[in-house]
């Protein structure tokens, strides 16, 4: 393996400590909401958003996300009834 691709492999390995549900839990730098509630223990179901400047913006499953360090996301059950 060269240098460039053990770089970039701990890159994608790399781990991060974020909020949720005020709620401290690591989880890698380079993931999905999918992996950001798997890691928390928040149900599958559960919508996940991320805080940003006091807004929730809406975080989906399969939605590839960079997080930093002490970022903080809020997961909920889905208020749709279908």
């Amino acid at each position: 393996m060269s240098t460039t691709e053990s770089q970039s492999q701990d890159e994608k390995t790399e781990q991060v400590s974020i909020f949720v549900n005020n709620k401290s839990v690591s989880v890698a730098k380079h993931t999905t909401g999918a992996g950001i509630k798997s890691a928390a223990g928040v149900p599958a179901t559960f919508e996940l958003f991320r805080i940003k400047e006091k807004k929730e913006i809406p975080v989906g499953n399969d939605e590839k996300v960079t997080v930093h360090e002490g970022e903080k996301f809020t997961a909920s059950p889905s208020l749709d009834p279908s």
